[in-house]
């Protein structure tokens, strides 16, 4: 029936006479479920996988910074380094307009369109 519930235990718990709280099985009784036993086995297939994709993409980022790394000249000028400071300041910037820029586009899609005009008064007909 509507607002009706049903509780439901773990596996190695069993439902108490009143429907509402679990008690431990003792161990003798305790079945674990075939769900459960299969979902423990593919999880334990899988994280082998994922580690050795992780460890893969690991060693991948490191052969790539140590390539970055052996293009770098040996002695850096400190001019070179403020104007590495400048560059990464720039794009920065350029990635914070962006944001800003994709928000405000999301925000002109929500406003609702009268007469050819958006609700911040631009012409769509544009």
């Amino acid at each position: 029936t509507a607002g009706s519930y049903k509780c439901q235990c773990r596996a190695g718990y069993t439902l108490e006479p009143d429907g509402k709280g679990c008690r431990l099985l003792p161990t003798g009784q305790a079945v674990p479920l075939l769900g459960t036993k299969v979902q423990t086995l593919g999880i334990q297939e899988t994280i082998p996988n994922e580690i050795q994709e992780l460890q893969a993409k690991v060693e991948q980022l490191e052969e790539r910074l140590e390539h970055a790394i052996s293009i770098l000249p040996t002695s850096v000028e400190p001019t070179q380094i403020k104007e590495m400071w400048n560059r990464l300041r720039y794009l920065d910037h350029v990635e914070s307009l962006s944001e800003q820029l994709l928000f405000l586009e999301e925000k002109l899609g929500d406003c609702a369109c009268q007469n050819d005009k958006n609700g911040f008064g631009y012409d769509l007909t544009r």
